[in-house]
């Protein structure tokens, strides 16, 4: 099996594809290494302080996969099963022109009292992609832990739902 197709990680198992460490190279070796990496389509590698303070919240329901680079080690985070929480009538999507099928979501919209509460999740419809919490947010702050950009995809309150979900 390939090293892009184990990358591929749509909420399924890869610990008995994953028979020996990955390796890689890091492209900045000059720059410090930091906590948390991405590398791309929210695939995440914990990385020394990271690793230490998030892996009993993540063992749980993540699988955390070794990954080498020169003189360094890290954790892929490879989370398992799907949560079916987002609206998919309510979100807003790019609709193909020839197929006029749902290609992409523009508008995230889920709903409030499915979201899990875990800090990282998959839904079915992006299950290559990963979503945090509100809760893994504040972690970083806390931890302050470097090396990734949330972009908010759905505004949430503890209060009161945005006024265009559905709880």
């Amino acid at each position: 099996m390939s090293a892009s197709s184990l990358m591929a990680f749509d909420g399924t198992s890869r610990a008995d594809q994953w028979d020996q460490p990955m390796t890689t190279v890091v492209d900045n070796a000059d720059a410090p290494l930091p906590d948390i990496l991405d590398i791309g389509a929210g695939n995440l590698v914990l990385h020394g302080r990271a690793s230490k303070l998030i892996r009993d919240e993540l063992a749980c329901y993540c699988e955390l996969l070794p990954v080498f680079w020169p003189e360094n080690r890290g954790e892929v985070v490879n989370v398992l099963g799907l949560s079916d929480c987002l609206d998919a009538e309510s979100s807003k999507w790019v609709i193909g022109a020839q197929s006029g099928k749902r290609i992409r979501i523009e508008k995230y919209e889920f709903l409030k009292h499915k979201v899990p509460e875990r800090i990282v999740f998959k839904i079915p419809e992006r299950r290559f992609e990963t979503f945090c919490t509100d809760r893994f947010a504040e972690f970083l702050k806390v931890h302050n832990l470097r090396g990734i950009n949330l972009v908010p995809v759905w505004i949430s309150s503890s209060d009161s739902p945005p006024p265009t979900a559905r709880d």
